[in-house]
């Protein structure tokens, strides 16, 4: 399903920039280190939430309509 699938490269991207914080911290920059720590919650965030969101409507066949969701079809899967 394309929701589920965008759903995960948010959550992907958010967190490589979340993660990004403790790089920027090893890094030694003070102002990379403060730029990402402004960053880093705003994208965590987002990451549970698009995480969960993910979560929850993955297993769904591809042509699925939105009416047609099932929530949690098939939990625990890879």
């Amino acid at each position: 399903m394309l929701v589920s699938m965008i759903l995960a490269w948010i959550a992907a991207i958010s967190a490589a920039m979340a993660a990004l914080k403790f790089i920027a911290r090893k890094s030694g920059s003070k102002k990379l280190n403060l730029f990402f720590h402004k960053i880093h919650i705003p994208f965590g965030t987002i990451l549970l939430i698009t995480g969960l969101l993910h979560g929850i409507l993955a297993g769904n066949m591809a042509g699925t309509e939105i009416a047609d969701i099932q929530l949690a079809s098939v939990l625990f899967t890879l």
